[in-house]
């Protein structure tokens, strides 16, 4: 797929997600710059004719886009310097891909303000396997003249852009979908152990649930992994629990209880007190088995 309008393109964070995406975006006739805090990890996409940079500043300097994909709000406010924005095109556009929960989507978006750069709120979701393939949904929100430009940016790497809002709506339906992925993961770990408890193959579990009302191909995945012990991390262990936190900060504003969060919480904790916090998701398997 080539852009219609191509962009010069910073791209901060090349991990799991962040390098399917810039690839994504090179591919589709972009221009990028990269930059991440392991060279070595951004160094496949240079086959693709990015060229990697060793400071975010320097992957800024000149750029129309900035998009930020690295682990939590805070690595965003630490790498995303006044010097980083001022290197920026005029009229450029910052599209923040990164998790940064509901407080820091704010305080980013009045960073953005304060430099006089365009800023979109733009989390996604899906993992490994859907960024690989440019099959992400992109949650987006933010001032509606940017809509058209990050759109074309955006659907480089995603299958759908789903717009919010006009201000961080974006991370608010983040964390709603990261709280109903994440207590589903828990409670699949404890069907799949309450099957083999009883002494039943859990596969006949995921055959019931087949083609019903009540399945769902997350369950035939991440059950699939867990009944064959296949932890390869497609969105890790350590991330998962980073990310309750930030469900827990948005019940906080929302004035809700978060019951099944915390439990959540407690059995993912579990699970990297027993060594799998660099596993997917799908090793909460062990916490639950563990308690059983």
């Amino acid at each position: 797929m080539t852009a219609e309008r191509s962009e010069m393109i910073a791209f901060l964070g090349t991990g799991i997600m962040g390098l399917p995406m810039a690839r994504h975006l090179a591919q589709a006739g972009h221009s990028v710059s990269v930059w991440n805090r392991t060279p070595s990890k951004a160094s496949p996409l240079e086959s693709h004719g990015a060229k990697i940079c060793t400071t975010p500043a320097e992957a800024a300097r000149g750029a129309s886009v900035l998009v930020t994909m690295v682990k939590d709000g805070a690595s965003v406010q630490e790498l995303v310097t006044e010097e980083v924005l001022g290197n920026l095109d005029e009229n450029a556009l910052w599209i923040q891909a990164t998790t940064v929960g509901v407080r820091a989507a704010e305080e980013l978006s009045l960073l953005a303000s304060k430099a006089n750069v365009g800023y979109v709120d733009a989390p996604v979701v899906g993992t490994r396997k859907p960024a690989e393939d440019g099959k992400l949904v992109v949650l987006a929100s933010g001032d509606p003249t940017h809509k058209e430009r990050a759109e074309a940016v955006m659907s480089s790497y995603s299958q759908r852009v789903a717009w919010l809002g006009s201000g961080s709506e974006a991370s608010r339906m983040k964390m709603v979908v990261n709280s109903w992925i994440i207590s589903l993961t828990a409670a699949l770990a404890e069907s799949v152990t309450l099957a083999e408890g009883l002494g039943l193959n859990p596969k006949g579990f995921l055959e019931t649930i087949s083609g019903g009302p009540v399945d769902m191909p997350y369950a035939q995945l991440k059950g699939g992994a867990m009944i064959g012990r296949s932890f390869d991390p497609s969105f890790a262990i350590d991330n998962v629990l980073k990310d309750v936190g930030l469900i827990l900060e948005a019940s906080s504003v929302a004035g809700t209880e978060p019951r099944l969060a915390k439990a959540a919480q407690e059995a993912f904790r579990a699970a990297v007190e027993a060594g799998h916090g660099d596993k997917d998701m799908a090793a909460v398997y062990w916490a639950a088995k563990e308690a059983n």
